[in-house]
């Protein structure tokens, strides 16, 4: 472009002005987005409270997962002692049936004649 076709038009009456009370308004602006309004307080709350429960329900689980756990380790133990009582038992009966399988056999044997 030529510099002859660009030409200086003055401002109207009261730009200054104008422009000054655009700026006070943006300040004014600024000032008060610094201050939340009811709608931003609210929806602050409402994260927090959010944020609570998840926190108090992500506990809440994690209590009931440990006691599950615990239970579990607990049956574990019962099934092992249980096992343990059956082992013994069990060997404890084939003992007596294998005594009383000796004595039987040996009471019909047949005696040997000299």
């Amino acid at each position: 472009m030529n510099k002859r076709m660009i030409k200086r038009i003055e401002p109207g009456a009261g730009f200054a002005d104008r422009v000054m009370e655009r700026v006070e308004q943006e300040e004014r602006r600024k000032k008060l987005a610094l201050w939340p309004t009811a709608n931003q307080r609210w929806l602050r709350w409402t994260a927090a409270a959010a944020l609570i429960v998840m926190l108090a329900g992500g506990e809440y689980v994690e209590q009931q997962r440990r006691q599950r756990e615990i239970a579990g380790e607990k049956a574990r133990e019962q099934l092992m002692i249980a096992l343990q009582i059956t082992s013994t038992q069990l060997q404890q009966v084939q003992a007596r049936f294998e005594t009383s399988e000796d004595s039987n056999t040996k009471q019909n044997a047949p005696k040997k004649s000299k």
